[in-house]
């Protein structure tokens, strides 16, 4: 009886390392959340994502300056502890860039993931070309709120945020020009975007926003101190991983 009941220790140490051990590896494959949404990627996991965006403007808004074409964009968002979030944004046409950096804290509001969010960067501008050189920098400012609910394998949310941006200073040539004259309220926006959870662990996402701003929002050549605000819609798409 004794020997049979040793030949049994092994298989129960195996048995009990193989238990103890499956609770981590388990905890390891917990699949990422989305990048837009409220909720995030979860504690310690980051997502980036690269996209397309594109503006509906008309070219008499922006005085002819503003050729149509396609934004590339770049997000990442990193998940802190206690439902925090560090948060990257950057949209660019070459000549005029957004670029930001913030933070973000997330609630569950009954069946809704809200989450509060800043971001603080810049729009950057330059031209050369044509007998042409001028360059702006203008620092900006962008609270918001984001609501999310998952529906099946989607994530679907609605953001919205204001835009300030207190000064821009401009050069043209060797000539620097502060200009304040204009409110710092550059715009707003509402924006609807979903997340389509795909099976190999990537995010499709589209979406769509209107867009209230100033014109000197989408072409700083403008110089523009125009307090009257342009709406537009907004169209957006890519994938993140």
């Amino acid at each position: 009886m004794r020997a049979r009941g040793r030949r049994w220790l092994p298989s129960l140490a195996v048995a009990v390392a193989t238990a103890a051990g499956a609770a981590p590896a388990a905890a390891e494959q917990e699949p990422r959340g989305a990048l837009f949404d409220a909720a995030g990627p979860g504690a310690g996991q980051l997502r980036m994502g690269v996209g397309l965006l594109f503006d509906v403007l008309a070219q008499a808004a922006t005085a002819g300056f503003r050729v149509p074409a396609p934004q590339l964009t770049f997000d990442a968002r990193y998940g802190l502890g206690a439902r925090g979030a560090l948060l990257a944004h950057l949209h660019t046409l070459f000549v005029t860039n957004q670029i930001e950096v913030g933070a973000g804290y997330t609630a569950s509001v009954g069946p809704l993931e809200v989450q509060g969010r800043l971001y603080a960067g810049a729009l950057l501008g330059a031209l050369e070309g044509f007998g042409f050189a001028a360059a702006s920098v203008s620092p900006l400012v962008r609270p918001g709120l984001v609501a999310s609910v998952p529906i099946g394998t989607h994530r679907v949310s609605l953001a919205g945020d204001l835009l300030f941006v207190p000064l821009q200073q401009t050069f043209v040539g060797g000539t620097g020009i502060t200009v304040r004259s204009f409110p710092p309220l550059m715009g707003a926006s509402v924006t609807l975007t979903v997340e389509a959870m795909l099976a190999g662990g990537g995010v499709l996402f589209y979406g769509a926003a209107l867009m209230h701003t100033q014109a000197s929002y989408q072409i700083w050549l403008l110089y523009s101190d125009d307090p009257n605000l342009l709406s537009y819609p907004r169209i957006f798409a890519g994938y993140a991983f």
